[in-house]
C-alpha cells in the first residue's frame, strides 16, 4: 500500500476547505406582480371600462370583473394611474395609487369609481303670431312628465334629463291655434349639453262679423275678422242679399236674399257653399233670428200685407204668425235663454221695442218712448238688450235692462248709428254708423268707448252679425 505524502494530504485539504465555503444554495425570485381591480357603481357605467397603467408605462385596459396584471416589476415602490375615467364618473379611491410590489409575489390595487347619470338640458320655446293669442300659453312635457306652462316669447328649462332620444310634447293648444310642425317632436339629448326646441304657433281669430255691403254694385253679404280685416264676398249674386244671421253653433249663416224677384229666408254654410232657400213665398221674408238651440228661425214677413213676425224650424217647414197685428212688427231677435223674442213695432204709432214670448204670447212695450226705438240684440248674458233710438234726433246706440228699465245712451255721436250686435263675450258691440258720409260698420265697446271703423269702405256697409265662437 503507498503511503499519503505529506503534500497530498495538504492538497486534499485544502479541496476540502473550498468546497465548504458554498454555503448559499439555489438562486430565488428577483421580481413581482401587479394585479389591479376595478369596480363601479352608480348609473350609466362605461362599458369600456378606464385604462391602467404602471409608473408611466404602457397603458391597458380595466374593466370590472376583468383584472389586469402587469408581471415582472422590480421589488419595491410604484405608482399606478387610472385614466380615461366617463365624464359622469369620478375615481373614489386614490388616484395614483403607490404600491410595494414584492419579489416572488403577487400585489393587489383596488380602483373604486362611481358614476352618475348622463344628462342634459332641454331648453323650449315659444313663437306665437297671428290674432286672438292666448295669454296662459301651452304645456310642454318630456316624455309624458311632469308639465310646464309654456307662454309665447318665453322658454322652460328640463334640466337633469337623461341622454338619448326623447319626445317633446306641446298640449293644451288653444283650439283657435295650430302649430306648424307636430306637436309631438323627438329631441336628442347629449351629455352636458343643451339641446335647444322652438315651437312656432299661428293663432286665428275665434270670432267673424257677417255684413251687408252694396260694394259690389248691389247688396252681398260679406264676413270679416273682428277688427276689420279678412273682408270676403260671400253671395257673389248679381240680387241683393241682406241682414246675415249665424246659427248658435256658428255653421251657417241664414240672411234674407232677393234672388228670386223677391226676399227669402236663405241659409248657407260660412264660407257661402252649401245655399238652401227655406221659406220660398211669393212676398218678402227678411232679417231672420235663430234659437239658442239652433232648431227655429224668427223672421219678418211681408206675406200678410204688413210687416209680421213668423216663426219656422231651422229647414224651413211649420212657418206659424206670431204677431198677427195689423201694423208692421219686424227685426225679431230671440233672447240667449230662447224665452222671448224682443222686436220693434210701430203698433203704438211709432217704433218701439217690444218683447213676447216664443209662441207670441206676453207682449210688453219696453221702451215706451215717443220717438222712434229699432233693431234690438240680447247680449250674450241675456241681461242687456242694445237698439238703436233717435230720441236725440238721429240715430244711436242704446242699452238697457230686460225690462227696459236702465236706457242708457252708448254711441253719442251727432251722426246715425244702428243695427247693433254683441260680441259672443258680450265686451264689444258692432253697429252701423254713417258718421263718415256712408254706412260704415263700427265696434265700441260694451260701455260705449273705443269706437273704431271697421270697414272702411266708400260703399254702403251695415247690418253686421257676430258670429259665436267658432272654436
Amino acid at each position: 500500500m503507498r503511503r499519503l505524502t505529506t503534500a497530498t494530504i495538504a492538497l486534499l485539504l485544502l479541496v476540502g476547505l473550498s468546497c465548504g465555503d458554498d454555503e448559499s444554495g439555489p438562486t430565488g425570485p428577483s421580481t413581482g406582480s401587479l394585479e389591479v381591480l376595478l369596480t363601479m357603481s352608480g348609473e350609466d357605467l362605461d362599458p369600456d371600462g378606464c385604462q391602467v397603467s404602471v409608473d408611466g408605462g404602457t397603458s391597458r385596459a380595466l374593466a370590472p370583473g376583468s383584472p389586469v396584471t402587469f408581471m415582472s416589476l422590480e421589488p419595491g415602490a410604484h405608482t399606478v394611474l387610472l385614466g380615461d375615467v366617463a365624464v359622469n364618473c369620478s375615481v373614489t379611491t386614490e388616484n395614483p395609487l403607490s404600491v410595494t410590489v414584492l419579489a416572488g409575489q403577487t400585489t393587489q390595487a383596488t380602483f373604486q369609481v362611481e358614476c352618475e347619470a348622463l344628462v342634459g338640458i332641454i331648453e323650449v320655446s315659444l313663437e306665437m303670431s297671428g290674432a286672438e293669442l292666448d295669454e296662459d300659453g301651452f304645456s310642454v312635457a318630456v316624455d309624458e312628465g311632469e308639465e310646464q306652462r309654456l307662454r309665447s316669447g318665453e322658454s322652460v328649462t328640463f334640466s337633469d334629463v337623461r341622454v338619448g332620444e326623447h319626445e317633446l310634447v306641446l298640449g293644451d293648444l288653444a283650439a283657435n291655434c295650430k302649430v306648424d310642425g307636430p306637436m309631438s317632436r323627438a329631441v336628442t339629448v347629449v351629455a352636458g349639453q343643451t339641446t335647444r326646441e322652438t315651437f312656432t304657433v299661428l293663432c286665428d281669430w275665434t270670432t267673424r262679423v257677417a255684413f251687408g255691403s252694396a260694394r259690389d254694385g248691389n247688396e252681398e253679404i260679406y264676413v270679416m275678422n273682428p277688427d276689420g280685416t279678412g273682408q270676403v264676398n260671400l253671395t257673389n249674386h248679381p240680387d241683393g242679399d241682406i241682414s246675415p244671421t249665424w246659427s248658435p253653433d256658428g255653421t251657417r249663416i241664414a240672411f234674407g236674399g232677393e234672388r228670386n224677384g223677391d226676399f227669402d229666408i236663405y241659409v248657407m254654410n260660412p264660407d257661402g257653399t252649401g245655399l238652401v232657400n227655406l221659406t220660398n213665398h211669393p212676398l218678402a221674408d227678411a232679417f231672420p233670428t235663430w234659437s239658442p238651440d239652433g232648431t227655429r228661425i224668427a223672421f219678418s214677413s211681408w206675406r200678410d200685407g204688413i210687416g209680421e213676425i213668423y216663426v219656422m224650424n231651422a229647414d224651413g217647414t211649420g212657418q206659424v204668425n206670431l204677431t198677427n197685428h195689423p201694423d208692421n212688427d219686424y227685426y225679431p231677435a230671440w233672447s240667449p235663454d230662447g224665452t222671448r223674442i224682443a222686436f220693434q213695432s210701430n203698433r203704438d204709432g211709432n217704433e218701439e221695442i217690444y218683447v213676447m214670448n216664443p209662441d207670441g204670447t206676453g207682449l210688453v212695450n219696453l221702451t215706451n218712448h215717443p220717438a222712434g226705438d229699432a233693431y234690438p240684440a240680447w247680449s250674450p248674458d241675456g241681461t242687456r238688450i242694445a237698439f238703436s233710438s233717435s230720441r236725440g234726433g238721429n240715430g244711436e246706440i242704446y242699452v238697457m235692462n230686460p225690462d227696459g228699465t236702465g236706457q242708457v245712451n252708448l254711441a253719442n255721436h251727432p251722426a246715425g248709428d244702428a243695427y247693433p250686435t254683441w260680441s259672443p263675450d258680450g265686451t264689444r258691440i258692432a253697429f252701423g254708423s254713417n258718421r263718415d258720409g256712408n254706412e260704415e260698420i263700427y265696434v265700441m265697446n260694451a260701455d260705449g268707448t273705443g269706437q273704431v271703423n271697421l270697414t272702411n269702405h266708400p260703399e254702403w256697409d251695415a247690418l253686421p252679425a257676430w258670429s259665436p265662437d267658432l272654436y
